[in-house]
């Protein structure tokens, strides 16, 4: 397998540091040492500090993480993630992501008090129609349903469209909910 972007970022900088040190050492002995200890020491100063701010900054990432199915667990049941339509992710301010098979799990977590409300970034939710794409709770139209049938029993489907929402409607007797009135 190929490293993905944050493997990218780290051997980019270790190529960066050894680039920068090679640099160093040649152009401590090509050139005067009266003349040198001060511009090296700023020289090197210059790269360590690049290096440190390059490395802070990409490690910040608050995307979602694409939920692979048949791999991934569920962070509250411990479950194997197996139906995209019901997934759920939250993403904390430090850039940690945890996975959720149905809305339940998601809840319950929350109100497990594992994370404070301060330490949660974003929340997303799974498109329940289309391709499933993870999208953020706020612009997302939940539906609660016993006919749904979820992994864990919660019944909640979320759409990113009121159309795919009246859509599900037609097909399944329920009623369209709030997140706030589902994490009370």
């Amino acid at each position: 397998s190929i490293p993905d972007a944050g493997g990218w970022i780290f051997i980019a900088t270790g190529v960066l540091l050894t680039v920068c040190c090679v640099y160093e050492i040649y152009r401590n002995k090509t050139s005067k040492k009266s003349k040198t200890n001060t511009v090296t020491n700023n020289s090197l100063a210059i790269s360590i500090s690049t290096i440190v701010l390059m490395l802070f900054f990409s490690s910040c990432n608050t995307d979602p993480v694409p939920l692979q199915l048949g791999k991934d667990n569920c962070d509250f049941c411990r479950m194997t993630i197996g139906d995209a339509r019901f997934g759920a992710e939250i993403i904390t301010d430090k850039g940690k992501v945890y996975k959720f098979d149905d809305m339940y799990c998601t809840l319950s977590f929350l109100k497990s008090n594992i994370l404070t409300s301060k330490e949660v970034k974003q929340i997303y939710l799974t498109d329940f129609s289309g391709e499933h794409a993870l999208k953020k709770v706020n612009e997302m139209y939940l539906f609660k349903s016993d006919d749904l049938r979820s992994p864990m029993g919660g019944n909640v489907a979320a759409f990113s469209s009121k159309d795919s929402l009246n859509k599900v409607i037609q097909i399944y007797k329920g009623e369209p909910v709030h997140w706030d009135d589902l994490r009370r």
